[in-house]
């Protein structure tokens, strides 16, 4: 943050004296051409605190009107849709989209897209509905890739119409809790309304606060602008409900960040509130791991969460957990091979058309362990704690393996090193001393196997709200025999 966005934040934050003195400041040292995209975001804000100073800004009130109207029409254009979904489905909306009720202008903030929660239960049948009103997933994943990759691994989706906007389709609004916890928490802290939208549930102030946090933790381009609706919520909610609610998701550490941030933008003059919640919550966030920090787990190292055992891949489930328990020891054997080798290609592994984007191997078949390819990427994430890929065909005068990684990917990947196996006999180790290793392989074998799993057995004992980021294992952008 320069000081540029340091007088945007404290215009839309700060009481209204403090909120006109600090624009002032910024038109006196900032070109309107040079803003910041933060007034984006803040512009509404700052425009409501210097109404209340008595000056009525044309500048400021031309964002606030422009949010309005751009809103409103992104509404009307999406609310037949969300009405017919509102009539087949208890729908939840969440973040800017769950805001737009009688307490929240939508002249405050752009409307990004429609984010809506809804039960697991009813995921499948809301996603055949959306697509069949024209809307297409993004990344354009196939329907067996959602089903057995996307759903367990995920809390939600994105589909797209160039027409109508962005729905984001959600089944977890946390999407480090299980399936049980998500809804139990929307149940337990929303009501059923009526509105415009149909009949729908309204989180609480509280919860929303929470999902707003998490949302703006996790995503790095959001931490500043995400404040100022966190703040608008502060003034109206319950801090004790608020700090329960932020014990029970485990995001009292990056809550705490939150309050920490506002607190450095405005000082003493922060709500009262801002105060009174960091608190109740900084014992508790201070027992909880850093993000990004490595805690060494239980001697058989950190057991998979059940839903990262990609079933549909694995020839035996219940020997692969069993494996993966007792410490993931090395399958000398091919009947302690735990992955199909003679699996088809997964949607979306086959080469892209773009030659931008390849598939992180040559002739392999990604089997286990893989994220969905990011578009634009000339990579694809391994995940933790075990990738395989299994070579059918190349295998025939191949004595090295060749892994290529993507070097600034990996520099800042959250795993330090990672082992690599082929057949189930360890061949070497990647580390971050280069983005590019090469090994031999053992006698040949029919099919040739590579595996790339975690190095020992220390791990994340509680990623928390980072989960997601904490399962990346390597960015791989070419594996191969050679």
């Amino acid at each position: 943050m320069d000081e540029s966005e340091r007088l945007v934040a404290v215009a839309a934050l700060a009481p209204p004296e403090e909120a006109l003195a600090a624009w002032r400041a910024w038109r006196e040292t900032t070109e309107i051409g040079q803003a910041s995209g933060l007034l984006v975001w803040a512009g509404g804000y700052i425009h409501r605190n210097l109404l209340a100073a008595g000056l009525d800004e044309s500048y400021l009130g031309g964002i606030y009107r422009y949010n309005l109207i751009a809103n409103n029409r992104r509404i009307a254009a999406m609310l037949p849709t969300i009405r017919e979904l509102a009539s087949r489905w208890r729908i939840t909306p969440l973040k800017s989209f769950g805001m737009s009720s009688a307490s929240y202008s939508r002249g405050l903030r752009p409307l990004a897209d429609f984010d809506f929660f809804v039960a697991a239960s009813d995921i499948h049948e809301a996603r055949s509905f959306i697509t069949s009103k024209g809307f297409s997933a993004n990344l354009d994943v196939s329907e067996r890739e959602f089903e057995v990759r996307i759903v367990p691994q995920r809390g939600s989706w994105n589909f797209m119409n160039a027409e109508r906007g962005d729905l984001d389709l959600h089944w977890r609004v946390f999407d480090h809790l299980d399936l049980d916890a998500n809804e139990e928490l929307v149940a337990a802290n929303s009501s059923v309304v009526d509105s415009e939208f149909g009949v729908i549930r309204r989180l609480d102030d509280e919860l929303m606060l929470v999902v707003l946090t998490v949302h703006s933790v996790i995503e790095s381009e959001n931490s500043l602008r995400g404040l100022f609706d966190i703040y608008h919520l502060l003034k109206a909610a319950d801090v004790d409900r608020v700090a329960a609610l932020a014990a029970q998701v485990g995001v009292q550490r990056d809550l705490l960040g939150v309050c920490d941030a506002i607190t450095s933008i405005v000082g003493t003059s922060a709500i009262p509130q801002v105060g009174r919640l960091a608190d109740a919550i900084r014992e508790g966030a201070m027992a909880q791991p850093v993000p990004g920090s490595v805690v060494t787990a239980p001697e058989t190292g950190e057991l998979l969460d059940e839903r990262f055992v990609e079933t549909a891949y694995l020839r035996d489930p219940e020997r692969y957990r069993a494996w993966y328990a007792a410490g993931r020891p090395a399958e000398s054997e091919r009947p302690g091979r735990a992955v199909r080798p003679q699996t088809r290609p997964l949607p979306g592994d086959r080469r892209s058309k773009d030659p931008s984007v390849r598939s992180p191997a040559v002739r392999g078949t990604p089997t286990i362990g893989w994220h969905y390819l990011y578009p634009g990427q000339g990579y694809r994430w391994a995940n933790v704690p075990d990738a395989r890929i299994v070579f059918e065909r190349s295998w025939r005068r191949r004595t090295r393996a060749r892994i290529e990684l993507e070097p600034d990917a990996w520099a800042a990947a959250p795993v330090e090193r990672f082992d690599v196996f082929s057949n189930g006999v360890w061949i070497g180790t990647c580390d971050k001393t280069s983005s590019t290793f090469e090994f031999d392989l053992p006698p040949a074998r029919r099919p040739v196997e590579l595996s790339l799993r975690l190095h020992g057995l220390d791990r994340y004992e509680s990623a928390g709200a980072h989960i997601n980021w904490h399962r990346m294992l390597a960015p791989v952008r070419r594996i191969e025999l050679i």
